[in-house]
C-alpha cells in the first residue's frame, strides 16, 4: 500500500512538472513549424508561469520569437505586438539577470543581441528615413545600450 502510494505521488509530480514546461516546449516547437501566432500564445504562458519564469531558456525563446514577429513579412503577424522588438530585447536583458554564472543561454543571447542590434539600427534608419524621428531615436538609443562602445548607432543618433 505504502509503495502505491508512493508511486502515486511520484506520477502525480511528474505530470506536474511536464505541464509546467509544456508551454515552453509547445513554443519552442511552433516556432520551428513558423506558426509564430501560437508560439507567442505559448510563450507568454510559460512567461507566466512562477516555475517557467525563472529559467533563462524561457526568455531567451521569448526573445527569438518576438524577434521573429518583428521582422515578419506578414502584417497580421506584426500586428500580434507592435513593440515586438522592445519585448524581444527586455526578454534577452532578463537572460542575464537569470543565469548567473553566465553559461549556455548567456553565450547565445550575446549572439542574439548582436542580431538584435542591427535589427534596430536598420529600423531607426527605416524610420528616420520615413520622418518619425522620435522613434528612430528611440532605436538607436537602444542600439546604443546594447553596443556601447560602437560608434554606428551615436552618429546616426545625430
Amino acid at each position: 500500500m505504502l509503495r502505491c502510494l508512493f508511486c502515486i505521488a511520484v506520477l502525480v509530480q511528474s505530470m506536474i512538472v511536464q505541464a509546467q514546461n509544456s508551454a515552453l516546449t509547445n513554443a519552442i516547437l511552433y516556432r520551428n513549424d513558423a506558426n509564430l501566432i501560437k508560439a507567442k500564445e505559448e510563450i507568454d504562458k510559460a512567461c507566466l508561469n512562477e516555475k517557467t519564469a525563472q529559467m533563462p531558456k524561457t526568455w531567451y525563446y521569448k526573445g527569438l520569437i518576438y524577434k521573429d514577429i518583428f521582422q515578419s513579412t506578414y502584417k497580421e503577424i506584426q500586428a500580434l505586438d507592435p513593440e515586438a522588438l522592445n519585448t524581444s530585447y527586455a526578454a534577452l536583458r532578463k537572460v542575464y539577470v537569470l543565469e548567473s554564472p553566465p553559461s549556455e543561454y548567456a553565450k547565445k543571447t550575446d549572439a542574439l543581441m548582436q542580431e538584435i542590434w542591427i535589427v534596430y539600427i536598420n529600423s531607426g534608419v527605416k524610420n528616420y528615413e520615413n520622418g518619425v524621428y522620435l522613434k528612430a531615436l528611440n532605436q538607436f538609443e537602444h542600439a546604443q545600450e546594447i553596443k556601447p562602445t560602437d560608434s554606428t548607432a551615436y552618429i546616426y543618433a545625430l
